[in-house]
């Protein structure tokens, strides 16, 4: 064969030997794997663990003031006749107030109507009930900043003209200390508690992840039965202030470690 010819087929059998490596080897290759999010093999993903827990505290203080719902109701055939009698009364009660040193701006009206009294008797079929006159309450709310003078206060309101004491409830007027003490009480008491938790479940405790106030209790005011002035004039009336308890509570995320 023809040195020419030989020179051609080493060519070509060099040409084909590289094409059939590059085949071999482009098959044999791994494809890359996609990331799916998870970590790879054997990665773990899992919520935090966490103990949510409540807590509760509590703060006393002795009250340092009184508000006293107090009023007049009167009634009578026609409003206007209700109206004018109760207008009287009301201010004589109001200038007794005053007189007992009682600021007026520390008195304020918290509720007035006028209403219809109705006679409910069974009458001829069909007809409504009748009016058989009118009904015209005046409450006022009184703040009483020295509680020595409590009793007295109630007393000379009623003696002057009221005969409706709703409510008294007896107040703090700078609470804000009493109210951080209860707070912070009960943050305490939710650690207290994720601690015991912690510690059964063999997990250190970690920070604290969220908080939340829960709300709380305030003194609630004392509802009284309409007072008479013939019985409040027989004896000056005893108001005892006691203690004041507030309360405080708080949801409290903390991490386990």
């Amino acid at each position: 064969m023809r040195r020419g010819n030989w020179f051609w087929l080493t060519v070509v059998a060099l040409v084909a030997a590289v094409l059939v490596g590059a085949c071999l080897g482009g098959s044999s290759a791994s494809p890359a794997r996609a990331e799916d999010g998870t970590g790879g093999a054997g990665a773990v993903n899992g919520a935090r663990s966490t103990v949510t827990v409540q807590g509760r505290g509590e703060a006393q203080a002795a009250p340092d003031q009184m508000l006293l719902d107090v009023g007049v109701v009167t009634t009578a055939a026609t409003a206007r006749a209700a109206q004018e009698e109760n207008a009287r009364r009301a201010d004589q009660m109001i200038r007794g107030l005053v007189a007992q040193g009682i600021d007026r701006k520390d008195i304020q009206t918290v509720s007035y109507s006028v209403q219809p009294q109705y006679d409910y008797r069974p009458g001829k079929e069909g007809q409504p009930p009748k009016i058989v006159g009118y009904q015209v309450v005046n409450i006022v709310r009184v703040r009483v900043r020295d509680l020595s003078r409590a009793g007295s206060v109630i007393d000379r309101a009623v003696g002057d003209g009221a005969n409706q004491v709703q409510s008294l409830q007896f107040v703090l007027s700078h609470e804000a200390a009493a109210r951080s003490q209860a707070l912070e009480k009960a943050v305490l008491d939710a650690r207290r508690k994720a601690e015991v938790i912690a510690r059964a479940l063999g997990r250190p405790l970690g920070e604290a992840l969220s908080v939340r106030e829960a709300g709380g209790s305030y003194p609630e005011p004392i509802f009284l039965r309409a007072a008479e002035a013939a019985g409040a004039a027989k004896a000056a009336t005893p108001v005892e202030p006691g203690q004041l308890t507030l309360t405080a509570s708080v949801e409290v995320v903390f991490a386990l470690r």
